[in-house]
């Protein structure tokens, strides 16, 4: 049972990552341009912190992949213990698929900029700005899609603790609403407890499930 137990925690344990990367990420990041500003300001942002911005961008690039793989394991786990839970969990890793490709999107934005300084035309780039100051709809979606769907199916399931899955009810509808980027980094803060927790009851759910006399051949 070894083997069993140590992936599914080691897989569980991919939302972890994704928020300490997302949340260094935020971090270093520091306050983008803002809509209203000139294209010269925006390029000038972008070439004096071209390494910080690549990196962070990078971090949530990386963090998403995690988000994705989180939201795929937290998917199996509800469906392990309540097959009733399918639907919920599956809308969840869904809403977790498009929130991590709205976050691709708005990092991908970043590194077209960093790489494009010297090219780009000012006019343009604060085109480029305004679109991408845009793109937070499907993150937003998605995150609220992931959140509400966990909360619910936390909730039916106990799997996991009943306030995690009201925390994560709470955050997906604050997510849409003008504290939307606040719900985010509780969001991220969600993703770590909510990850460490899945592997808490990945490890409890393989020890209960291993045959009686398992832990005693073990220890001869």
């Amino acid at each position: 049972m070894g083997q069993p137990t140590t992936g599914r925690v080691l897989a569980s344990l991919t939302g972890l990552l994704a928020a300490i990367m997302l949340a260094v990420a935020i971090a270093i990041s520091g306050e983008p341009p803002d809509t209203g500003d000139g294209g010269q300001a925006i390029l000038d942002f972008f070439a004096a912190d071209e390494t910080t911005q690549n990196v962070s961008a990078v971090l949530v690039g990386y963090g998403s992949l995690f988000l994705i793989f989180f939201a795929g394991m937290l998917r199996a786990e509800l469906r392990r213990d309540d097959p009733d839970s399918d639907g919920l969990a599956t809308l969840a890793f869904g809403g977790g698929l498009v929130m991590a490709a709205g976050l691709m999107l708005l990092a991908g934005m970043t590194i077209s900029f960093t790489q494009n300084t010297d090219s780009l035309d000012p006019v343009a780039a604060q085109a480029v700005n305004a679109v991408s100051d845009g793109i937070w709809l499907p993150f937003v979606a998605g995150q609220a899609v992931l959140l509400i769907g966990s909360g619910i199916a936390i909730r039916h399931s106990g799997i996991l603790p009943s306030w995690l899955g009201w925390v994560a009810i709470v955050l997906g509808i604050l997510s849409a609403t003008p504290v939307g980027f606040f719900a985010f980094l509780l969001a991220i803060l969600w993703f770590a407890v909510a990850s460490v927790l899945l592997a808490r009851a990945a490890r409890r759910s393989d020890r209960a499930g291993a045959p009686a006399g398992s832990s005693d051949q073990a220890g001869g």
